[in-house]
């Protein structure tokens, strides 16, 4: 599991967690206390907030620690897990006894280490359970300030057209969530009781929900699709060209979905969601792809056209793939809010022969940011 556990201590303000802290040492876990936030914000806000985003909340319980009786009762509201260190001198309320609690010196010592690890191990279990049985967070995003009603149907819940209402937002954008478990599917938008075909994306489209980080090609896969490449160039072929693109994304088990239902000009020419990205840009990815006899000008129209459908969909990056037919290769530098990147095909081949698709994300977008330092 590669999610850290967000943990949230409640304590005193003249005790020392620094024992707590050095028992998850070597843990996936962030922690944070209620004595590091910023004095710009309201301090009851922040704490509602981090206790909101913890997967569970230790709290260290003495005599007159109103602050933990208060953060406690936050936890409790959020149905967050507790776990109670209780100092030795110091009676628990009844009330908090349903908790798991354990009675010690509060100093770091055997029976805390075990007890809190295992009540950590059993919290990564049933986060890992549930990541496993609800699916992952996606979004849903379309702008149609004209629009009066506006849902989501897809193969996901059997295009039922009433059960994923989207919110209007101020400046027209509709939105929607809901977790899906890794898969391929299809969506459209119903917008004002049909399938408005002339709104921005709203045809068919399709997008897969990756488990695994995306591996990087094999030599032997590398070398065939670099002669389909050039096979590609000699016969000028922009469907083969597309053909190829799927073939590589599937071989790195993304098995990306073409728009082919889309209707014509309104949506990228595919859409991806991989895991491995969650963390780096955010998904899903938006891809489109350019081929002929290319000038400077047909990569900047097809990069503002990229632009566009990032804006009025819900990708959050996207990755321009190009194949001149003579060989010529343009400024490759990617681009700020939003994010996209720019590959000569031949180049991303190779370096996908090197780097998984996160790699070579991280070391695109690291570029970007030491550019403008």
């Amino acid at each position: 599991m590669n999610t850290k556990i967000r943990c949230f201590i409640s304590a005193p303000t003249n005790i020392n967690i620094d024992f707590i802290k050095n028992i998850f040492t070597d843990k996936p876990i962030i922690i944070t206390e209620s004595y590091n936030f910023s004095p710009n914000f309201s301090f009851q806000d922040q704490i509602i907030k981090e206790i909101s985003k913890a997967d569970f909340l230790i709290a260290i319980f003495r005599a007159n620690s109103n602050n933990v009786f208060y953060e406690i009762g936050i936890a409790e509201g959020l149905e967050k897990q507790i776990f109670i260190i209780v100092d030795k001198d110091t009676e628990i309320p009844f009330y908090l006894q349903k908790h798991i609690h354990v009675k010690t010196v509060l100093e770091d010592n055997q029976l805390l280490r075990l007890s809190l690890l295992d009540f950590f191990k059993k919290i990564v279990s049933q986060k890992k359970f549930a990541s496993e049985e609800i699916g992952k967070p996606v979004e849903f995003k379309l702008h149609a300030p004209e629009a009066k009603k506006v849902s989501v149907a897809g193969s996901f819940n059997k295009w039922d057209t009433k059960s994923l209402a989207a919110k209007k937002d101020s400046k027209g954008n509709w939105t929607v969530k809901t977790n899906l478990k890794p898969g391929k599917y299809e969506y459209k938008f119903f917008i004002d009781g049909g399938w408005n075909v002339n709104a921005p994306r709203a045809g068919y489209y399709g997008f897969i929900i990756s488990k695994k980080q995306t591996p990087a090609l094999d030599n032997k896969a590398f070398k065939n699709f670099v002669e389909k490449l050039q096979s590609i160039r000699q016969r000028n072929s922009s469907r083969e060209f597309e053909d190829l693109i799927k073939d590589v994304f599937n071989t790195l088990d993304l098995q990306i979905v073409s728009n082919e239902y889309s209707v014509e000009g309104k949506g990228a020419d595919f859409a991806l969601w991989d895991e491995s990205l969650e963390s780096v840009i955010g998904n899903p990815i938006f891809v489109e792809i350019k081929f002929g006899n290319l000038k400077t000008q047909d990569i900047f129209n097809t990069e503002q056209q990229l632009k566009r459908y990032i804006e009025i969909g819900e990708a959050k990056a996207g990755i321009l793939l190009y194949l001149d037919k003579e060989g010529k290769k343009f400024d490759d530098t990617p681009t700020l809010n939003p994010f996209i990147l720019k590959f000569d095909f031949e180049d991303f081949l190779t370096k996908l022969s090197s780097h998984n698709l996160k790699q070579i994300f991280l070391n695109k977008r690291n570029s970007l940011v030491h550019s403008y330092k």
